[in-house]
């Protein structure tokens, strides 16, 4: 399994890749705030404590992959709005608890 997750996760880096370069060509710019993320990560996995809960018992709750939940928690990827809906159902609290947390400062990555 592990080996069949690394390579789906190069497999997906490299489409990421052709896409983003493409739209760099249109004058497209792909920015990520890591900083945010990494907030946002931290306040899911302090929200997910709260209740008690393991990784592995919110993504069963949440129809998720446990891969996603820990890399959202460490803010290594963004979680779609889709995502954010499925896991605060799962956690059974308001969309907005997610977002209750001070936005450090701090520019967008290219």
């Amino acid at each position: 399994m592990k080996d069949e997750q690394i390579y789906n996760e190069k497999i997906g880096k490299f489409y990421y890749m052709i896409i983003f370069k493409r739209l760099e060509s249109r004058g497209v710019k792909y920015t990520r705030h890591t900083a945010g993320l990494k907030a946002f990560g931290r306040k899911l996995r302090e929200i997910r404590k709260s209740k008690a809960l393991s990784q592995e018992q919110l993504a069963w709750k949440a129809d998720l992959e446990l891969s996603q939940i820990s890399r959202i928690e460490r803010g290594v990827i963004g979680a779609g709005l889709s995502q954010v809906f499925t896991i605060a159902a799962a956690l059974e609290i308001s969309v907005k608890n997610l977002f209750d947390f001070e936005l450090p400062e701090a520019e967008p990555e290219d």
